[in-house]
């Protein structure tokens, strides 16, 4: 295939879908309305999409964004003591992505700090605009997402750009759809939006979409070794994560019900570094876990 032909076909089947998302009720939270100049990335719980009827799907937004994953897990927390009929959460993982470009809008390039990988920087500047950077990190934690999710027979996490005037308000957002397997437990949502946040990194976003075993663990190796980078000692226990997700049915096989193990528990103490530092709230767990 000749690389005219090469950049149709992409061009054709390799756009990556829009979703419109619905602010209802979230338009005055602190995050849509501060415009913060810094490139933190932001996490919030949302609805499946809805078909309708028009070219885009739609989502909502069901709790304000957050710059803590942790926090985006007590937002879950909240919905699920509400009653298992009406907590409003979808049935699978649905999480949106967003990065403020500040004042100088989208176009512009991401200032250096800890959200920017060194390889990024060149004479002092960023290489990449907001809404390179933006997409260049969610398509690596797709790709990273998708490993653990074959690896694990599930279904693949799927990524939407969010239409939401991105010129105008400045924010660039996009929307992960994945197995409800990452929402049932606090654990593996905490691992899921863990997995997004390494996404930032070169030493991700070098890896293709269907990346060897070998691949994976080499770049989660270096990034490792690597102090610049944010996150870097959570990383440090990634072959936990594995041994998590390998044996998902046998730490959770008592817990058949959607939900139900955040019913009574506190998210900072549930999270992924919790339970692989043995200090889990949820005592039952953490003994199976190490048992294994």
């Amino acid at each position: 295939m000749t690389k005219k032909k090469l950049e149709r076909t992409r061009e054709k089947f390799g756009t990556i879908k829009t979703v419109k998302l619905d602010l209802t009720g979230q338009k005055d939270t602190s995050y849509l309305t501060n415009m913060y100049s810094n490139s933190a990335f932001a996490f919030g719980l949302c609805s499946d999409i809805e078909n309708d009827k028009t070219l885009y799907g739609k989502v909502k937004l069901l709790e304000p964004f957050t710059t803590c994953r942790e926090n985006l897990a007590d937002k879950v927390i909240r919905r699920t003591c509400r009653g298992a009929n009406d907590h409003g959460l979808p049935n699978r993982t649905c999480v949106v992505v967003s990065i403020t470009s500040g004042k100088l809008g989208p176009k512009s390039p991401v200032p250096m700090g800890q959200f920017l990988d060194p390889k990024h920087v060149k004479n002092g500047k960023s290489i990449y605009s907001y809404k390179e950077h933006m997409l260049r990190s969610c398509e690596g934690s797709l790709n990273l997402l998708n490993h653990f999710e074959k690896r694990n027979k599930w279904l693949r996490t799927k990524l939407y750009k969010v239409e939401y005037n991105l010129e105008t308000d400045r924010y660039i957002m996009y929307y992960f759809a994945g197995s409800k397997w990452w929402i049932q437990a606090p654990q593996t949502f905490s691992l899921f939006n863990l997995l997004i946040r390494l996404g930032r990194y070169d030493v991700i976003q070098k890896l293709h979409k269907n990346a060897s075993y070998k691949s994976i663990i080499a770049a989660l190796e270096e990034y490792a070794n690597n102090d610049n980078f944010s996150d870097v000692y959570a990383v440090r226990n990634y072959k936990g994560w594995i041994k998590l997700l390998d044996n998902y049915k046998v730490v959770y096989k008592d817990r058949t019900e959607p939900f139900a193990n955040w019913k009574g528990r506190i998210s900072r103490f549930d999270g992924i570094q919790n339970l692989l530092n043995n200090n889990c709230n949820d005592n039952a767990m953490q003994k199976r876990f190490n048992s294994l």
